[in-house]
């Protein structure tokens, strides 16, 4: 039974370490393709820089994720915003000329007091133009014919005493024979009645015309005439009462006016128009500005990338700078918002703003404030011409009475002629007719109040002056053209009080805005001139020449395949690491048990093949079909509420994505691996032309005074190098990869001699690069003779290269006698100066040793190996025993 058990605990111990395995292989096999297409990308995106496929602005855009186009700031380059912007300046200029021409509220409630005052005299005007003194000289006319001779009045008189008495007969008569009887000469004596009635009626037609032929007619329109005269001149003298207020209104009126003139000139101007559209534009660029944001994708791929750092730099800036922009323009584009609202609400009214101000003072300066009218007199006159009227209201009415008696006497006449057309017709009737007609006319009896009447109106007469009337009416109507004239010239203006205040209230409305709104449209200018040259400066940057990067196998499309194989890794990777966590799940009591066990076993073969695949290769793989995904997930969805629930339809979600794209996944995987290949290849080439450099590199960097010095980055950041001295770089840079060296706190096993060797290729005017195979004695003289020179040593002055390499060796040299010299010349040249030996001693950094020459035949092993020899031996060429001859040219 333990034998079991033990089987059985070793095959999931066997299950267990392959899924492990598989889990770890795939994690390994998905860091390294990570790895290697993070740099080929950013290799490739290097190479497309330095080769013009993409320039820096294609890399700004990609980073700030949105599209730059300078074209669209270039109208503001030409703009010239040290003294402002036209619009600007002509609109500063109009604000200030309209606040100080400026008026008081006061001013402009005099202004409209004197139109309101002036609108009151409408009616005047009428009247006025109306008005004819000529009525008021027929009246005069009229009433100078009453002034009577003594004989009309005496035979006026006259005929009044035989109306009386032509009456008192007749009354006498009637009272005589009321209770007579009618003889026939009874009725002789009363027929003669009808001959009285003649007299009569003659009489009450006499009177009356000689009155009206005197001139004692109904003068109401006359009299009417002289009120209209009285009214009009009293209205006048009313007006010019009240108009003594509006002296020095032309003054007020000038001022209104220059404040009217600004308003007028703005209005006439185009300058709002091309301040609106100028904001206009200004808003459309300023959308530009907005969002510039780094995005963190690009911005990564792009930030390991040494050569382009200043670029990210400028990116970077310009970014800030655009955000800081951004914000300031949101804050101008509201005061713009407030000032194209304020006009917009803001209408100038149409026509001349300054005509009725100005023609209203012409009105007022061609008045005379200090005339007055005769008003005194008037009433005067007026009172005496009452007590006239008086008087001729009772001549009148006592005409009426004898116009009336006439026709009557002549209705009663007719009567009794056509009745009684002799004496001998008279019968009792005829007494009560006549009495009856003398009842009626008894004021007969009194008629001398007529006399008394007439003598009082030539007294009447004489009072009213008339002589001395005309002269005062012929004055007024003189007077009487200047107000006319300044009524006139009011009406004439078409214009009320109510208009007056409408346009006074204007300035107020359409200057009342802030003038440093204006001014953030020279700010926001020169934010664009700034951001246009930021872009140009980005624009012509150039990516410095990187040898490294030189005949880079990768295109843009091996790239893509090497990123789409690790999108194929990670998925299949999300679904293991799903799986894994799917297996604690308890389903052992739900419906789905048998469901979830089918496709965790599934599952779990599938990822056991794989893991057996050294490479990932996917072609002899199927992924597993008939999987119940759909069961578990209607499950899931309509009856699990456990907390797993959304990560178990997450997981469900990445296997049907799996499921349905595991048929590309083999070419997808096949591309990314020869893609790397090519890589793993081109860094394989690459490293064997640095490992020159490197290793020599290396070397130095055992030297322990060497070593010494430049870890102490002070020694050499002192030395001081001529502006623009390229030889600079090459101590810094070797300084740091010393420190990265011997650093006893890095955190990875490995230091990248990128940075030195950059330095190597553009201190050397890249004599040594890295696709280019050099020779380590080349490159070592050339490292310490540069570092010597770019540390201001030289043949006198020592640096830490000759104090720690350079060493010195003394020579010793003769001249060869000639062997086919005699031997007594042998002798004497012997004791020559010039063939005695000489010591002479000299400074080194390398010494050169004799190798011996490689085999002419190769070995057993078809090589060509240089034989070995001891060290000591090839230094034997300096131990001051051994020579060599050398041969004179």
């Amino acid at each position: 039974m333990w034998v079991l058990k033990s089987l059985l605990l070793l095959l999931l111990i066997h299950g267990i370490k392959s899924t492990k395995d598989s889990q770890f292989a795939l994690d390994e096999y998905y860091q390294e393709a990570s790895g290697i297409y993070e740099k080929a990308n950013k290799i490739h995106l290097e190479n497309e820089l330095a080769t013009g496929k993409i320039g820096a602005l294609d890399v700004s855009e990609r980073i700030l994720n949105k599209k730059i186009d300078a074209s669209l700031l270039e109208e503001y380059l030409e703009m010239k915003i040290s003294g402002g912007l036209k619009e600007q300046n002509e609109m500063l200029e109009l604000f200030e000329k309209a606040k100080e021409s400026e008026t008081s509220e006061q001013l402009k409630d005099d202004v409209v007091n004197g139109f309101s005052l002036m609108d009151g005299f409408s009616d005047l005007e009428k009247k006025i133009s109306e008005f004819n003194i000529d009525g008021v000289e027929d009246y005069f006319k009229r009433l100078e014919r009453r002034l009577y001779s003594e004989p009309f009045i005496s035979e006026i008189v006259s005929q009044l005493e035989r109306l009386r008495l032509t009456y008192s007969i007749i009354l006498d008569y009637v009272q005589e024979y009321q209770d007579v009887t009618l003889s026939d000469t009874v009725k002789s004596i009363l027929w003669k009645n009808i001959d009285f009635l003649r007299k009569i009626s003659k009489a009450s037609h006499d009177i009356p015309d000689a009155l009206k032929q005197q001139g004692f007619n109904d003068d109401s329109q006359g009299f009417d005439s002289f009120e209209r005269t009285r009214d009009v001149t009293e209205k006048l003298n009313a007006m010019m009462n009240e108009v003594k207020n509006m002296e020095g209104i032309d003054s007020k009126l000038l001022k209104v006016e220059k404040e009217m003139e600004a308003l007028e000139e703005l209005k006439e101007g185009n300058v709002v128009n091309e301040i609106k559209n100028r904001f206009q534009n200004l808003t459309k660029s300023s959308d530009f500005l907005t969002n510039f944001r780094t995005t963190t994708i690009f911005h990564g791929e792009y930030g390991g990338i040494q050569s382009i750092s200043p670029l990210l730099q400028k990116i970077k800036l310009f970014s800030s700078k655009m955000r800081s922009f951004e914000f300031r323009t949101s804050i101008s584009s509201k005061k713009w918002s407030t000032f194209e609202n304020h006009f917009q609400h803001t209408n100038i009214q149409s026509g001349s703003l300054t005509e009725k101000f100005s023609n209203f003072r012409d009105c007022v300066r061609n008045f005379d404030f200090q005339m007055s009218f005769p008003v005194e007199f008037l009433a005067d006159f007026d009172e005496r011409l009452t007590q006239f009227r008086l008087v001729d209201s009772d001549i009148q009415n006592y005409t009426k009475r004898f116009e009336e008696l006439a026709e009557t006497t002549n209705n009663f006449l007719t009567l009794t002629e056509r009745k009684y057309p002799d004496e001998a017709h008279v019968d009792i009737d005829f007494l009560p007719l006549f009495r009856e007609f003398i009842d009626e006319q008894a004021w007969l009896l009194d008629v001398h109040f007529l006399e008394k009447s007439l003598r009082q109106i030539d007294y009447k007469i004489e009072e009213l002056n008339l002589d001395n009337a005309r002269k005062v009416f012929e004055g007024i109507l003189e007077k009487m053209d200047n107000p006319k004239q300044f009524l006139e010239c009011y009406s004439n203006l078409q214009t009320t009080a109510s208009d007056i205040k409408e346009l006074l209230v204007l300035p107020g409305k359409v200057w009342n805005f802030d003038p440093k709104v204006l001014e953030s449209t020279v700010e926001v200018v020169g934010m664009f001139k700034e951001a246009y040259k930021m872009i140009e400066e980005i624009k012509e940057w150039k990516v410095a020449t990187n040898p490294e990067i030189e005949n880079f196998p990768l295109d843009g499309e091996d790239v893509k395949t090497v990123s789409d194989g690790i999108n194929v890794l990670e998925t299949i990777r999300n679904v293991q690491n799903g799986l894994e966590m799917m297996k604690t799940l308890d389903v052992e009591n739900l419906e789905i048990n048998d469901s979830w066990d089918l496709l965790v076993s599934s599952l779990s073969q599938f990822f056991e093949i794989l893991s057996s695949q050294k490479i990932w290769n996917l072609s002899n793989v199927s992924f597993p079909t008939n999987l119940p995904i759909d069961t578990i997930k209607t499950f899931i969805e309509d009856e699990y509420q456990e907390n797993q629930r959304n990560d178990i339809l997450n997981f469900l979600k990445g296997i049907q994505i799996l499921q349905t794209d595991f048929h590309e996944y083999p070419n997808k995987l096949e591309k990314m691996n020869e893609a790397i290949e090519k890589m793993k290849e081109w860094e394989g080439e690459k490293m064997n032309t640095v490992k020159t450099m490197v290793d020599c590199s290396e070397a130095l960097s055992a030297v322990r005074p060497l070593r010494n010095w430049f870890l102490k980055e002070s020694n050499y950041l002192a030395v001081k190098r001529p502006p623009g001295d390229k030889l600079t770089l090459l101590p810094q840079r070797f300084g740091e990869l010393i420190r990265k060296l011997w650093n006893p706190r890095a955190l990875r096993t490995h230091v990248s001699p990128h940075e030195m060797l950059q330095a190597v290729v553009v201190c050397s005017n890249k004599k040594f690069q890295f696709i280019k195979q050099n020779d380590a004695y080349d490159f070592m003289l050339f490292l310490l003779t540069t570092l010597h020179t770019a540390l201001n040593g030289s043949e006198k002055r020592e640096s830490i290269i000759s104090k720690t390499f350079r060493g010195r060796m003394r020579e010793y040299s003769r001249k060869v006698i000639p062997a086919e010299d005699t031997e007594e010349e042998k002798y004497r040249k012997m004791h020559l100066p010039d063939y005695q030996e000489k010591v002479s001693e000299k400074p080194f950094l390398f010494l050169t040793l004799d190798l011996p020459a490689a085999p002419l035949y190769r070995d057993v092993q078809l090589q060509n190996i240089i034989p070995q020899v001891p060290l000591s031996t090839l230094l034997e060429k300096f131990d001051g025993k051994n020579g060599e001859r050398i041969q004179d040219i």
